[in-house]
């Protein structure tokens, strides 16, 4: 890459990238856990201010995504497989608020489906709006940056068969939400909202969705949803961007126990979280 003195990484190298440096820095693993378990202070955000070397950096893509560590940590087991033993990860779903007039919830729905066409919702700026006056002075190329992968979210997989088939199974469950009391009570149950809330995880909904429309969840991927009254698809609110934010749950990892004769294990151990492929930014080991 010309005249570029940061190489500008995706989500997961970045993460990656992050979780090997917290194996070995204890003061950087402190900062990256706690900090990662708040909407207000996220992974995404964690990433863009402490990247994991001082030549590279992190900017996230995305307008309404949240990426938190919700989990227990993961244990890596070299001896059953050399594999993660934990929870699967999760995505927790915001669904907006029931529409007062039935005659325009079709575009309110259309609405909501504009702001989150899969589930990570939308890229949050241009390439252009991206790049610092200083670099755009050096007359580098738009291409040399896109070649960085500073705009790699290849992961978002618009593209992707499954990612579009859920994205169509959302809209009919948010359809279905807003006119089935009986949907409702089983998809978000009352005694549920104050646990997702204060940060807990409840129990995954991808059984209520096969039950209510034939949807076989494909990935090792919880499904959660909230419903946020405040989540309004009024032209006013959305011009005011107060949008929540759809939440992916992980777990951290921890970094295997070795000994100095078996430190090998280390990149055996961060190559098996990373080998879940390119459609989900995360492992769901």
């Amino acid at each position: 890459m010309k005249n570029i003195n940061h190489c500008f990484l995706s989500f997961r190298s970045a993460f990656v990238g992050a979780i090997a440096k917290s194996w070995h820095d204890h003061e950087y693993k402190k900062k990256f856990i706690s900090t990662c378990k708040n909407t207000n202070n996220d992974i995404l955000k964690f990433l863009e201010e402490n990247p994991a070397s001082e030549n590279t950096s992190f900017i996230s893509p995305w307008k309404n995504l949240s990426i938190q560590f919700r989990y227990k940590n993961l244990v890596w087991n070299p001896v059953d497989g050399r594999k993660w033993l934990g929870d699967n990860s999760g995505i927790i779903l915001n669904i907006p608020k029931i529409p007062e007039k039935n005659d325009n919830s079709a575009e309110f729905l259309a609405r909501y489906y504009n702001i989150f066409p899969t589930f990570y919702g939308l890229i949050n700026h241009s390439p252009k709006k991206l790049i610092s006056e200083e670099a755009i002075n050096h007359n580098t190329p738009l291409i040399d940056y896109t070649e960085s992968h500073l705009f790699d979210v290849d992961m978002i997989s618009y593209t992707d068969e499954s990612i579009r088939h859920f994205s169509a199974v959302i809209m009919e469950a948010i359809a279905l939400y807003w006119r089935n009391e009986d949907f409702r009570n089983e998809l978000t149950p009352e005694s549920e909202t104050n646990k997702i809330n204060d940060g807990d995880i409840v129990n995954d909904k991808s059984p209520v969705l096969s039950k209510w429309l034939g949807f076989k969840n494909p990935w090792d991927m919880n499904i959660l949803f909230n419903y946020d009254d405040s989540f309004e698809l009024t032209e006013s609110s959305l011009a005011s961007n107060s949008i929540p934010s759809n939440v992916i749950c992980l777990a951290y990892p921890e970094s295997p126990s070795i000994t100095s004769e078996d430190n090998t294990l280390l990149p055996m151990a961060l190559a098996n979280y990373n080998q879940d492929g390119s459609i989900l930014p995360f492992s769901c080991s």
